[in-house]
């Protein structure tokens, strides 16, 4: 069976980590950072590559592993994770906790629409995202099934 995960906030809460390393660049996250990836809303790349290097200590200070963890782990020799986030950000996220490395594959920088187009591209399965509106184009464009993890 293919199993697939979403990163921030479905596996690690990530979120107020990556909003402090951006504040303390001075840049403040607008509404669209809550599920997008940054290439989506950060026009600037210097800031962009500043933020990966403070982001590992507010990783350190502010990440959480979160109550999808334990499923990803005892499945993750088949998960996939596909998610928004850079590959500096995951390989920061590896750093804090290895196990993430466990993954089967791990596609990074994907918004919606390359989610839609790499589910639409392999045999259904079950995906596993935070993003209400996302889990449920998920089950309206794919054949694939989505577990609103937001809740848990």
């Amino acid at each position: 069976m293919n199993i697939v995960f979403d990163l921030d906030e479905c596996l690690v809460s990530t979120r107020e980590a990556h909003a402090m390393a951006y504040r303390s660049l001075g840049v403040e996250p607008d509404g669209l950072s809550r599920h997008l990836p940054a290439k989506c809303w950060m026009k600037d790349p210097v800031l962009y590559e500043r933020k990966h290097e403070v982001f590992p200590g507010f990783l350190r200070q502010y990440g959480k592993i979160l109550s999808t963890m334990p499923l990803f782990i005892r499945m993750s020799a088949d998960a996939v994770i596909l998610t928004g986030t850079s590959r500096r950000s995951v390989d920061a996220l590896i750093d804090w906790f290895p196990p993430l490395e466990w993954a089967a594959e791990i596609l990074t920088t994907m918004d919606s629409e390359d989610k839609i187009a790499w589910f639409n591209d392999h045999e259904p399965g079950v995906y596993f995202d935070d993003w209400t509106v996302f889990v449920e184009r998920v089950r309206e464009e794919t054949k694939w099934q989505a577990i609103d993890v937001s809740g848990f």
